[in-house]
């Protein structure tokens, strides 16, 4: 099988030097009949198991209006291609949407909004001012977001001492009065947005305050692969407890996963 595709890879070769280096591959293989190769595979030597394809841009009019715009302007601000705006902004419009609408592609198959995007560029092509600027709108969010958390931590803390001098208050008269204990105030939860630098077991846990979703925004490729294998405790290999690789949360779109530490 290998014999017949190399073979017929060679009949229309994608580019010279690849057309080489088939032939050197080719060279190193024992001789043999088809039958010995590949008994239960019959090539068809017509088709080119190695196909070209064309570099084609990214499909802008295909977004909406006021997204097509802002790629368009924000691309040509920066210098860059437009898939390096385009595809996180895809990211964070999935985000925004998250758990609050589903796509039923069948009776049994349901997905949600949840798209899986990486620039791939030489370094110095500005791939992270496109992933900045693309992002803003939730940056800005998530700032506002941390400020309210702010001022309602500040309440809380302030509602909490009066239920501790209430508390002693009840304990003293009330309790034998059969007054009913005063209510500890409800710890507020901070709403994120997104999150940069994460691993999957801490992802894992800011999930349960976030049913709408995350959106996980990691500047380098490889930040986020090697945080795959990041835990808290354990002795395995990059502190996972398992000693093996671990993957995102759940790469399946909207998958279950229970998540125990």
């Amino acid at each position: 099988m290998l014999r017949s595709g190399l073979g017929s890879g060679l009949a229309q070769p994608r580019k010279p030097e690849m057309a080489e280096r088939e032939r050197r591959t080719m060279s190193t293989i024992s001789t043999g009949t088809l039958a010995e190769v590949a008994p239960a595979y019959q090539p068809d030597m017509e088709t080119p198991m190695v196909r070209s394809y064309r570099w084609q841009p990214f499909p802008v009019d295909v977004l909406r209006p006021a997204c097509r715009r802002f790629v368009r302007e924000a691309a040509e601000a920066l210098g860059v291609d437009a898939s390096y705006v385009a595809l996180p902004v895809l990211a964070g419009l999935a985000s925004a949407i998250g758990n609050t609408r589903r796509i039923a592609l069948s009776r049994t198959w349901v997905a949600p909004a949840v798209v899986w995007a990486g620039i791939v560029g030489k370094s110095g092509t500005l791939k992270s001012p496109a992933i900045k600027i693309a992002l803003a709108a939730i940056h800005k969010r998530q700032a506002e977001a941390l400020e309210a958390h702010r001022a309602a931590m500040d309440r809380y803390k302030a509602e909490m001492h009066a239920h501790r001098l209430a508390f002693k208050d009840w304990e003293r008269t009330g309790r034998k009065a059969g007054e009913d204990a005063p209510v500890e105030p409800d710890r507020p939860v901070m709403q994120r947005l997104y999150c940069s630098d994460t691993t999957v077991e801490a992802l894992a846990e800011r999930l349960q305050d976030a049913p709408r979703g995350l959106l996980v925004a990691r500047d380098k490729l490889s930040g986020w692969l090697g945080s795959f294998g990041q835990y808290k405790q354990g002795k395995g290999r990059g502190g996972c407890p398992s000693g093996r690789q671990q993957g995102p949360v759940e790469p399946h779109p909207g998958a279950h996963r229970r998540v125990s530490r």
